[in-house]
């Protein structure tokens, strides 16, 4: 992913890619933008066009020649496989869990071509985030992210072995993961004189799905690639002491009184907000991103609904969520987190009165939302 501080711009290379011993892609990206060439592909430094991409070639997958594979598939095809793995892989997993995308989960895609389609649609979706005119691959990656999701589909069905449990858990990640950026051009629900229209989650609705193919791959689970994964999900620990009491002011604004009583079991913000309280007392840190995820990990399908009905407690505890995710600066969430925030704090400053609208300044200022004074 792109450096966020400012570039000098300094040839060949940058001062800051210098420093850092990384190949450099700060100036191609500026005289793409500057350039002013719209429509055509604009390949950047380490990011090869479809013209110079690195296959085919002895190293082609078979998956993506082999007239009997009954594959389909677009000119830009093996470019963007090879972007998935030199760049989108690590943007989806970070340094961490980036190989394993990359690597275990691309010797996967060549036996399993919805997995295949996934990283292409990841990866095509990865590129029109990079700051450059590449609509174009809207196409591609509408394309495969159809043909990933119907092979998908079937391949739950026949779970019988570690690959199958892998290659499905992998490509309902990635597929996720498109979900949320899906908010970048296709949900145009805030306008420039605000939000209008009832919303719909079914983004949300598609994360539910990840429940189900959890408990489906169980069996698999001790040989699993993401095994790492699923142990670090239950060892992120917060580190030092609650900065504010944000748990109980929510909890009290949804009718908890005590966050730890067994009574508050058939409250429908109950599971969310005990879910949410850990992370809320802290401030906002990307060290925190798998405890956040968490939160929506296990959202129920009842609480989407109140979301959809525009519920004010829903959204509210909604909007801090947003606003905890909007401290992780990565690509696949970032336009999704913020706009949700956005949204809330639009429609809540106008239902929350006295005290209560102090509970938006947070979800406010992580979105830069301008309350009204």
């Amino acid at each position: 992913m792109l450096n966020k501080r400012q570039c000098d711009e300094r040839k060949p290379t940058c001062t800051l890619c210098t420093k850092n011993d990384i190949s450099c892609r700060y100036i191609d990206l500026l005289h793409a933008r500057r350039s002013g060439n719209k429509g055509k592909v604009i390949a950047t430094r380490g990011i090869p066009s479809p013209t110079n991409a690195p296959w085919p070639g002895p190293r082609t997958p078979i998956v993506l020649t082999a007239e009997s594979s009954g594959m389909h598939h677009t000119k830009y095809d093996l470019f963007l496989l090879h972007h998935f793995v030199q760049f989108a892989a690590q943007d989806c997993g970070g340094t961490e869990y980036g190989p394993t995308y990359s690597v275990q989960g691309l010797s996967l895609a060549k036996e399993f071509p919805f997995l295949m389609h996934a990283m292409i649609a990841v990866a095509a979706c990865h590129i029109q985030h990079l700051g450059i005119d590449a609509q174009l691959y809207r196409l591609p990656e509408a394309f495969h992210a159809r043909l990933a999701s119907q092979g998908l589909r079937n391949a739950v069905g026949s779970i019988d072995g570690p690959k199958e449990a892998d290659s499905v858990l992998t490509a309902a990640m990635l597929l996720n993961g498109l979900t949320f950026c899906a908010a970048d051009y296709r949900d145009e629900l805030i306008e420039a004189n605000g939000w209008t229209g009832k919303p719909r989650y079914d983004w949300l609705r598609i994360q539910i799905g990840l429940i189900d193919l959890l408990m489906r791959t169980r069996p698999f689970r001790s040989t699993s690639i993401w095994l790492p994964i699923f142990a670090a999900s239950t060892k992120t620990r917060i580190i030092g002491p609650p900065t504010n009491n944000l748990d109980t002011r929510l909890a009290e604004f949804c009718g908890i009184n005590n966050l730890r009583s067994s009574q508050n079991t058939n409250n429908p913000y109950f599971d969310f907000i005990e879910k949410l309280a850990p992370a809320v007392v802290q401030d906002p840190h990307p060290r925190y991103v798998q405890l956040y995820i968490n939160v929506v990990g296990g959202i129920s399908s009842h609480f989407i609904d109140l979301l959809e009905e525009q519920d004010a407690k829903a959204r509210l505890l909604f909007a801090h969520w947003a606003a905890l995710m909007c401290s992780i600066e990565s690509w696949w969430c970032k336009r999704r987190t913020t706009r949700e925030c956005w949204m809330a704090c639009n429609i809540l400053q106008r239902k929350l009165k006295g005290r209560d609208q102090e509970l938006l300044e947070r979800p406010a200022q992580a979105c830069g939302f301008a309350l009204n004074q």
